[in-house]
């Protein structure tokens, strides 16, 4: 599987991220410079819990929550339409709104999210390389294509 698809990551390297990030805030070392290790520490977690919500949008969005039915089995064309819930409702709460695509601002959002991480990372002394050993060098170099599609 590639590294970006339509123009975004893959859920598999979004992953691997994830993956990475947890793994080098937990192995981060305050021996040398503690101040700066802390910062890398903040900005592993902060990236991995902004992946791991992009990935909750992207799978929010594949999943349908209603479907358009014939109300009483007549063929599409003259028949009456009834709307029929896929989704648990239990747990939502009155008032809840449901769409036909993503809401706009929810995109527009995790796009203005990923920007700032992008600024996050490049604020803190890395630049962009394409697969780095470290992910937020290879993060922000896949982060900036994906954007740069857009």
């Amino acid at each position: 599987m590639g590294l970006i698809m339509n123009n975004k990551l893959s859920n598999e390297r979004v992953n691997e991220f994830i993956s990475k990030f947890t793994e080098n805030a937990e192995n981060t070392k305050f021996d040398r410079d503690r101040e700066r290790a802390a910062q890398d520490k903040e900005c592993y977690l902060g990236c991995a819990d902004v992946l791991r919500e992009a990935l909750a949008y992207r799978e929010a969005e594949s999943k349908p929550v209603a479907e358009i039915v014939s109300k009483h089995g007549d063929p599409e064309a003259f028949g009456e339409r009834e709307l029929q819930v896929i989704a648990d409702i239990r747990k939502m709460p009155y008032g809840t709104k449901l769409y036909a695509s993503p809401v706009l601002g929810q995109t527009s959002e995790l796009r203005d999210i990923a920007i700032r991480v992008v600024g996050c990372i490049s604020a803190s002394g890395y630049s962009p390389k394409e697969n780095s050993l470290n992910p937020l060098e290879s993060l922000l170099f896949d982060a900036e294509k994906a954007l740069e599609a857009k």
